[in-house]
């Protein structure tokens, strides 16, 4: 009976080790690089924390070394600096805002095209507000989500059906496609991330029903 109680323990603490692991590791891939002192915003705070460090002023700790190497070539030096300093000013802008005037239109993809063509030229900030898909290239992927990005602005975020209205008939549309018994279109689903985090997921459909009731 004891050899059972103390084997029922090891197998507990067992398991609560590896829900620690694995809560620490989903915890670290939800952080962004550069986002050094890991409060969820990448910004000045952050820029400081790698200046001093490159200086020697202050000291990283392993996991703000991994996020503080932007360039990702295993060094932390003013190559990220840099990197870091265009993404901070980039952040101010809408994503894929390339000619910084406050709204995501057709100029925009004008820009992209051109400057994947050959015929036009983009800076630092406009090449990372540019980087729609967000994998350190601009091609046609960011082309491509950029004319959906467009498109889904005409309607209001929610709006999943386009007709116009935010109702339950957009809740019950986001709820099906959650479940797997209905389809959404590039556009729809770009309307449907309500949270916007690049999911569609359980939580859209409690905020668009949260919105929906509050009106």
């Amino acid at each position: 009976m004891k050899k059972t109680n103390k084997l029922l323990l090891i197998i507990i603490f067992i398991s609560i080790a590896l829900i620690l692991v694995a809560s620490t590791n989903v915890n670290a891939a939800n952080i962004k690089t550069g986002d050094i002192n890991q409060d969820g915003e990448v910004n000045q705070e952050d820029l400081n924390l790698v200046y001093d460090h490159v200086r020697g002023v202050t000291q990283l700790n392993e996991e703000q070394m991994k996020l503080a190497d932007i360039v990702s070539d295993g060094k932390i030096n003013t190559r990220d600096l840099s990197k870091l300093s265009v993404i901070i000013k980039a952040n101010e802008f809408e994503k894929g805002d390339v000619n910084q005037d406050g709204k995501v239109n057709k100029e925009d993809l004008n820009l992209i095209c051109n400057y994947i063509i050959g015929i036009g030229q983009l800076n630092a900030v406009q090449k990372e507000i540019a980087d729609i898909v967000s994998d350190g290239k601009i091609n046609t992927r960011d082309l491509s989500k950029l004319s959906v990005i467009i498109k889904a602005n005409e309607f209001e975020k929610g709006d999943v059906n386009q007709d116009g209205k935010l109702d339950q008939e957009d809740v019950n549309l986001l709820y099906d496609y959650v479940r797997g018994v209905a389809q959404l279109n590039a556009v729809q689903k770009e309307i449907a991330d309500i949270v916007s985090d690049g999911k569609i997921n359980t939580r859209d459909v409690s905020k668009l029903n949260a919105i929906i009731k509050s009106k």
